[in-house]
């Protein structure tokens, strides 16, 4: 399937998960904006919150392996979901 380009290419993220959210859901349980170290970010916070709670209400993340910042919450709420989905299976 073929998209037009759209028009503001900060979207662009937001467009492929859309595409995709079926199988996103399935398998993940947090979106990371990534890079929240640099002052020249594509996707501000408030639109990646919005899209994440108006998707399921994904867990959101801002991270930065160059800063390490967020990374160990990220990791540790990933451990927590899989935990707690592990035991509701085994109900």
């Amino acid at each position: 399937m073929e998209h037009a380009a759209p028009e503001d290419q900060s979207q662009v993220s937001f467009i492929v998960l859309g595409e995709n959210i079926f199988f996103f859901l399935q398998y993940s349980t947090i979106i990371l904006g990534n890079k929240v170290d640099r002052h020249d970010r594509q996707v501000p916070t408030e639109s990646a919150q919005k899209w994440c709670k108006d998707n399921g209400d994904i867990q959101f993340f801002e991270v930065s392996a160059k800063e390490n910042t967020g990374i160990k919450e990220a990791f540790d709420a990933v451990a927590r979901t899989v935990l707690k989905k592990s035991k509701d299976e085994e109900m």
